[in-house]
């Protein structure tokens, strides 16, 4: 069902959508002991939809990083799909022929639920150094 959203609400929704995601990125930014990210702001982070397609980025963000996002989530998507996924899931890869096409930037993407279902997932991308490649699943007693 298709429901009809006037302007300002849009604009509200939105806004807090962008702000969940500044706020994502500053504790990000705050937690990293990266130079990389701390003083280059080499990382992003961002909210997608059940289909992992990107909804909204921090207002300060790498673009590098936001145009892969959705390729990166769908083939995560594609891989454990989002009806198999649990609250405590966390995916990671970092490689580079699904993500940003460079081994030292590392992508994590956690489902988001709402009523139990997941709804879409909370992704973030950063550079680090020194690190191999792959995709794991980390949860869910995958351990």
């Amino acid at each position: 069902m298709v429901s009809r959203v006037d302007e300002v609400t849009l604009e509200v929704l939105w806004n807090k959508l962008v702000s969940v995601c500044d706020e994502a990125a500053t504790a990000l930014y705050r937690a990293s002991v990266s130079v990389i990210v701390g003083e280059v702001f080499d990382f992003s982070v961002a909210l997608t939809d059940r289909h992992g397609d990107a909804i909204a980025f921090p207002t300060k963000s790498m673009p590098m990083f936001n145009g892969s996002v959705s390729l990166t989530t769908k083939e995560i998507l594609r891989r454990f799909p989002l009806s198999s996924m649990q609250p405590d899931d966390t995916f990671i890869t970092n490689d580079p022929w699904i993500a940003s096409g460079h081994l030292p930037d590392v992508f994590l993407a956690s489902p988001i639920f709402h009523d139990g279902e997941a709804v879409g997932l909370a992704v973030s991308i950063a550079h680090v150094t020194d690190i191999g490649g792959s995709l794991k699943r980390i949860g869910s007693g995958c351990l």
